[in-house]
């Protein structure tokens, strides 16, 4: 009788014949830096975003270079389901469309200039 060891892992790593997980390292996109490097640049950091697609951060790259983006209470930026803001850690997550005009509009409607 025998059975079988299933491992997983979130992030990228690959489980060696040995048992071991080793890590990948991949430099991270031209996407996601020039991403990093904007929000950085606003006083904003990306949490999570070395996961997106290139098309993802593109587009989050467009909303952040938008001069109504800039000066906001935020410190942390995340991507989900759909916008939202979380006034209490100062944290915004974007999603539920490509849309860039109404990220904007959200940002302007919901959260106040530092």
């Amino acid at each position: 009788m025998g059975f079988f060891l299933l491992a997983a892992c979130s992030g990228p790593g690959v489980l060696r014949p040995d048992g071991i997980l080793s890590q990948e390292e991949t430099p991270p996109s031209r996407s996601f830096t020039r991403l990093q490097e904007k929000l950085r640049e606003l006083g904003y950091d990306a949490v999570g975003m070395q996961y997106e697609t290139d098309s993802t951060l593109d587009f989050l790259f467009q909303v952040f270079s938008d001069r109504r983006a800039a000066g906001r209470k935020i410190k942390l930026v995340y991507t989900g389901l759909y916008p939202t803001y979380d006034a209490s850690h100062q944290s915004m997550t974007i999603g539920g469309g490509t849309d860039a005009a109404a990220v904007l509009d959200f940002v302007i409607k919901k959260i106040p200039l530092r």
